[in-house]
């Protein structure tokens, strides 16, 4: 079995629990401003905290240029969030994120947050109408690489599939690839909802 089909077989639980999270799925139904901008503070407290331990030269050179620092999401969050004057340092990080990673492990972490990038692509025309959003007012999250996601992803797999190739190594990228859900999950898990 390929890196792609473990990791579509090891992490299949975790990526229906977030399918399946109440507050989550409001991003494709009857979302309040409010709540969208909750979404995005929890997501910045993720990414904030992954990616501010990441060795992004590193990353470039190790993933054969797939993946370069223009990859960040903090960034796009940071924009987004300051649109809605929100204060970025009363967000906690989470989870703290605070050690190094193996080459495989990363690509497992990268396996969850670029395929993301796949479901945002779907959502954004629905939040762009919604709220008056583009990718440089409250927009840029989820607007993410735009036209270029599709091939992004394509450009990921490949180079993940050309990278982990012994068992081994599937076994730790598709560890990470579920903790890294179950991290996602966590962050979510108690929100409420607003009626």
């Amino acid at each position: 079995m390929d890196i792609m089909q473990k990791l579509r077989a090891e992490t299949a639980d975790q990526h229906r629990e977030i399918e399946n999270n109440s507050f989550l799925t409001r991003l494709s139904g009857d979302l309040s401003l409010e709540e969208y901008i909750r979404i995005l503070e929890k997501f910045y407290a993720f990414y904030s905290s992954f990616e501010s331990h990441l060795n992004w030269k590193e990353i470039k050179s190790l993933s054969d240029g797939t993946l370069t620092g223009d990859k960040r999401r903090t960034p796009l969050l940071e924009k987004d969030l300051r649109h809605f004057n929100v204060q970025l340092d009363r967000i906690p990080r989470f989870p703290p994120y605070a050690r190094s990673f193996s080459f495989p492990a990363l690509m497992g972490c990268f396996y969850v947050l670029e395929g993301s990038s796949l479901g945002r692509k779907m959502l954004y025309p629905r939040l762009s109408a919604k709220f008056g959003l583009n990718q440089n007012e409250g927009g840029a999250f989820f607007y993410d690489y735009g036209d270029k996601i599709t091939e992004n992803w394509t450009n990921f797999c490949k180079m993940l599939k050309s990278k982990i190739k012994t068992e081994a190594d599937k076994q730790e990228c598709a560890e990470a690839a579920v903790q890294t859900f179950e991290n996602i999950n966590e962050l979510f898990k108690n929100e409420q909802i607003n009626c």
